[in-house]
């Protein structure tokens, strides 16, 4: 599953562009995996999981993510922290599913990006 949002952040302790209020056009990819599909032959209702998806983009579009995303450990939302927190918020959906691993991938740019993967 793949969407876009615009939204900003701070790279607190950082000097130039990164250490203000800056945006960025994010792209995340969602990913879910299992070893064996269920009974309707799927690994996930893309339904639901786009549902959840699309619930994430709406709390962040346009936003300043320190405004709603709090980082466990680190001071900024990094797109790491960023990917980290939409697992949480898209896991909670899917947590009956028999999903196994979920990927997720943020994008601030065409080249930079990080993420995160574990268990929903």
């Amino acid at each position: 599953m793949v969407a876009h949002f615009d939204a900003q952040h701070v790279m607190h302790g950082m000097e130039g562009p990164e250490g203000v209020l800056h945006s960025h056009d994010y792209r995340i990819d969602v990913t879910a995996r299992r070893a064996t599909l269920d009974e309707l032959g799927m690994v996930v209702d893309l339904d639901i999981l786009q549902g959840a998806v699309e619930d994430v983009v709406d709390r962040v579009k346009g936003r300043n993510l320190d405004d709603v995303i709090v980082p466990r450990d680190t001071e900024s939302v990094t797109v790491e922290a960023l990917a980290l927190w939409i697992h949480h918020q898209v896991s909670h959906a899917i947590a009956t599913s028999g999903v196994e691993d979920l990927h997720v991938r943020a994008w601030e740019t065409d080249a930079a990006f990080g993420g995160y993967a574990a268990a929903p």
